[in-house]
């Protein structure tokens, strides 16, 4: 063998140790393979430099270490005789599953379960096979072998069943999708100011659960960059672990006259904002934060109580929240100083960050105050939605990843993979591949740390919610990742460690006694779905895409929508997403009106895109009428909204949502992939207030139309 194939076998011997899948099917259906330049590229990022032998084998040696020999083992397994309990990995198993151990004999082992009972007895087995039974029990339990101790995460087989979560009613469960952003209230103590906020959404909740909905989804709350609010994509946070603080209800908290005291001179602006079709978000932000450093500046004079409540909150908060407070002053002094605010110092470390916030008091404690705000009003809002008869109630949004330079990354860079950011290959609607802007875990770095990074953000997700949407759950099992200053097309995909990510989900989902959905859409790996379906997480499923295809004689023919009672029964049932058009904007095309707009489609394309709708309209008015959703006749003119909501509904599907664009009978979608300003993203806002949706003629006629679609039979 000469150097060069040995060079070449060491490089991808190395991938494959770290996760990288050196070849890859496209969506044609093509093997491709990687390039040696990215798989270097990618393995430097990971801390793993491989561009000379020396370096292939110091790297593979770090990876074996820092993994251990489990990596390669399918059953649950730990080196219990290695480091100390605070370096341990966290030991993940199945409720009742045999768990094999490295230990050097018949060890006595001892598990204190966090109930308070206790299992010990000796390891079973012989030499290199040492092994015991995990309690039947699940929970985070600490485990004892010898003199040395881990935590064992026993999970349970599936997550808590709709059944248990929601309440037996005449019709199966279902509810409605927002975006915070887009609501408004006029009415009452908590009027929103230029975008919609907690306050607005707790007013939903309550109308919602009155209606008979079981849950309310959400767009994303994670935080923000409070110092740069033109950076306002719900999707590209700062932090999925604090909360966007301009979606904090303060007279939720503090009063209606502490709120109005400190917007004395600020009503006409406020008017005008929220006036508008379209959220400015720089201006509203900024009299929205400039409203709580008033309300931050007058807190010393507020109740007692108050003060003790806040007190309290920040006394039980975690080392996260300061850090994240230390990052946004810290940014905010960047901003002030006209300094690159991307460049900031790297994380210093606990003591740095109590320096700093010691040295900075002022402006860390405005910081955390806000926060204190958007978590109080954020609690009140699911203790609305459960106190108006909702089972689930708030379904909180995690995003795929965090910001590279956000403060998530920043307090963590070794658990992400900072430097790179995660996307999508070239496929037939993305030539050039995409790459989203965020980065997530580091798949090596997972086991090592007990998986903190995954579980602190799915346990902020559900902090105050009956349920967590995770944003591409493929990501889950792999990710498509870009390496610095490449291309979206020149990445490969990282594997994750997918079934005791979905173990973990499971077990947080049984103690939270919360609903996990995973937005399954696109190119979904071999195998993902039946591993979500066994686990008790229901995947996704979208009209849009539910549709067979047609082969042989049949081609040309327009592909025919799947009757609901095809739909999967282990999925989220629903229209359409904020990523894809409204019912009625499908209906009468306007995507493809955005799509001639943006990408300066020639008229014969266009043409041609309209003449297929057509089809399509007619092809999905025969699959409503069959499914006796729409009454006999031709299709008609203005969009069959109610139609087509029933004929979702009737999917046996666990959960059904509809977005409150499509209540609303809207034509314009939230969001657009792939633009920045040519589309108002995330800017839009509701022309009515949804806490008087009871009111509103059409859309009760379309929440009936869901009602008797999800009739029990």
């Amino acid at each position: 063998m000469t150097d060069a194939a040995r060079a070449t076998g060491a490089l991808s011997e190395l991938a494959e140790q770290a996760g990288i899948q050196e070849h890859w099917t496209d969506a044609g259906g093509n093997r491709q393979r990687v390039s040696p330049d990215t798989l270097r590229a990618i393995l430097q990022a990971l801390d793993l430099p491989a561009g000379s032998p020396e370096q292939l084998r110091d790297s593979s040696e770090r990876l074996k270490a820092q993994a251990g020999e489990a990596g390669s083992r399918h059953e649950p397994w730990v080196d219990c005789l290695r480091g100390d309990a605070a370096e341990a990995p966290l030991l993940v198993c199945d409720a009742g599953a045999t768990v094999h151990v490295a230990a050097g004999g018949a060890l006595p082992y001892r598990i204190d379960c966090e109930d308070g009972t206790v299992q010990q007895g000796r390891l079973e087995g012989t030499p290199g096979q040492w092994r015991f039974t995990a309690p039947a029990r699940p929970g985070y339990h600490r485990l004892l072998v010898g003199e040395r101790c881990t935590t064992l995460a026993v999970c349970p087989a599936r997550g808590p069943s709709m059944d248990a979560l929601t309440p037996r009613r005449p019709h199966r469960p279902w509810g409605i999708a927002v975006q915070i952003g887009s609501l408004r209230q006029r009415d009452g103590a908590c009027p929103t100011l230029g975008h919609g906020d907690f306050g607005a959404l707790a007013a939903l909740a309550r109308t919602a659960g009155k209606l008979g909905a079981d849950a309310l989804a959400m767009s994303p709350a994670h935080a923000m960059f409070s110092a740069l609010p033109e950076r306002y994509s719900p999707y590209s946070p700062s932090s999925r672990l604090c909360l966007n603080v301009l979606y904090a209800c303060p007279a939720a908290v503090l009063g209606a006259d502490a709120v109005r005291y400190a917007m004395h001179d600020l009503s006409m602006q406020a008017a005008r904002l929220e006036d508008a079709d379209l959220i400015a978000w720089p201006q509203a932000a900024a009299m929205r934060l400039r409203v709580l450093r008033r309300l931050h500046a007058q807190f010393g004079q507020m109740p007692r109580a108050l003060q003790a409540r806040h007190a309290a909150w920040r006394q039980a908060a975690g080392p996260s929240l300061l850090s994240h407070a230390v990052f946004e002053a810290m940014q905010a002094e960047a901003v002030e100083r006209e300094l690159p605010p991307a460049r900031l110092p790297n994380h210093p470390g606990a003591h740095g960050i109590q320096a700093y916030a010691d040295t900075h008091a002022r402006e860390v404690d405005f910081h955390l105050f806000a926060q204190w705000l958007a978590d109080d009003s954020l609690r009140q809002a699911q203790d609305a939605a459960r106190q108006n008869g909702m089972g689930i109630g708030l379904i909180a949004d995690m995003a795929v990843g965090s910001a590279t330079d956000g403060s998530q990354v920043w307090a963590d860079p070794r658990a992400y993979l900072a430097g790179m950011t995660v996307g999508a290959p070239p496929d037939l609607y993305n030539a050039a591949g995409q790459s989203w802007g965020v980065t997530s875990f580091a798949p090596h770095m997972l086991r090592p740390t007990g998986y903190r990074a995954f579980l602190d953000t799915l346990r902020a997700g559900l902090r105050h919610a009956g349920g967590v949407r995770i944003d591409h759950i493929l990501g889950l099992s792999r990710l498509w990742t870009v390496p610095p200053q490449a291309g979206p097309a020149d990445g490969a995909y990282l594997r994750y460690p997918l079934d005791d990510l979905l173990r973990l989900a499971a077990l947080e989902a049984h103690r939270h006694g919360a609903l996990i959905v995973g937005e399954n859409l696109g190119t979904v790996p071999e195998g993902l779905n039946d591993k979500l379906e066994q686990r008790g997480l229901l995947g996704t499923e979208v009209l849009w895409f539910q549709r067979d295809h047609p082969s042989g004689r049949q081609r040309g023919k327009p592909a025919v929508f799947m009757p609901p009672r095809r739909w999967s029964a282990h999925a989220l049932a629903m229209p359409t997403t904020h990523d894809l058009p409204t019912l009625h904007g499908w209906w009468q095309g306007r995507d493809i009106d955005w799509r001639v707009r943006l990408q300066d489609v020639p008229e014969e394309e266009a043409a041609a895109a309209r003449q297929q709708r057509a089809e399509d309209r007619a092809v999905l008015w025969q699959a409503l009428q069959e499914a006796g959703a729409a009454d006999p006749g031709g299709p008609p003119a203005q969009a069959p909204v109610a139609a087509m909501l029933r004929f979702v509904a009737q999917s046996p599907g666990e959960l059904m949502l509809a977005p409150l664009e499509d209540l609303y009978g809207l034509d314009e979608q939230p969001n657009i992939p792939g633009t920045i300003d040519e589309h108002p993203n995330w800017r839009r806002r509701l022309p009515e207030e949804p806490a008087r949706l009871a009111e509103h003629l059409g859309a009760m006629k379309r929440v009936e139309a869901i009602r008797q679609g999800r009739k029990r039979g």
